[in-house]
């Protein structure tokens, strides 16, 4: 055993084979891969970089731990889904569109990341692809796409899968540059100052205006 960055990485070999294996613990399951080395200064070596990839892959919700993958809690809600529509409860043409949706432009993209690391980063760049993709999709195809995405998450929140659910965030319209109104011109300033003169006038002749 040997520490990287503080984290117990374990090396050790099978009985049928002359490689060393590495592994470590994430989350209550071991994470393991031959080294390919027969050599344990090289297995060392091979162990500490493959730790730091599979810990970033990890961390960014690419490698999935816990087997609750995106792809597979959507087919969790879908089912769920059809049972409702085979109930009568919900409707067919809605389950039709949301799997639509999902298998041709979501699945692709977030099939592999665990429903816990999905966030709006993870819809800000999901959002990104598929502008890079389909450069003319509209803000109502993202927000199809979004409502796909939260059917999926909904579920996953329902069954305790995720503690929460995400706020997805967009600025689809810029805000516009607010000028300030250039100061009065000499002209303008008479007119307004005659203006208030008159109404004070006014006031005065009706016993509305007291001079302080």
């Amino acid at each position: 055993r040997f520490y990287v960055d503080g984290h117990d990485v374990f090396l050790y070999r099978r009985n049928n084979s002359s490689f060393w294996w590495c592994g470590f613990h994430s989350s209550g399951e071991i994470i393991r891969t031959s080294t390919k080395e027969e050599d344990k200064t090289s297995a060392i070596n091979f162990a500490k970089k493959w730790y730091y990839k599979k810990k970033g892959e990890i961390d960014n919700g690419i490698f999935v731990v816990k087997k609750y993958s995106f792809e597979k809690v959507y087919q969790l809600a879908i089912d769920e889904y059809e049972s409702l529509v085979n109930s009568g409860k919900r409707s067919k043409k809605t389950l039709d569109g949301i799997k639509s949706i999902v298998t041709s432009r979501v699945l692709p993209y977030l099939k592999d990341i665990d429903v816990k690391k999905i966030d709006n980063l993870v819809w800000q760049n999901y959002k990104n692809q598929i502008l890079d993709d389909y450069p003319k999709a509209s803000h109502g195809t993202l927000h199809q796409y979004k409502n796909g995405i939260r059917v999926v998450l909904n579920h996953a929140y329902d069954k305790n899968l995720i503690k929460e659910l995400p706020e997805f965030k967009d600025a689809y319209q810029q805000k516009r540059d607010v000028k300030p109104r250039p100061p009065f011109n000499s002209i303008e300033y008479n007119k307004l100052h005659r203006a208030i003169k008159s109404h004070a006038d006014d006031l005065r002749k009706r016993g509305k205006y007291c001079d302080w």
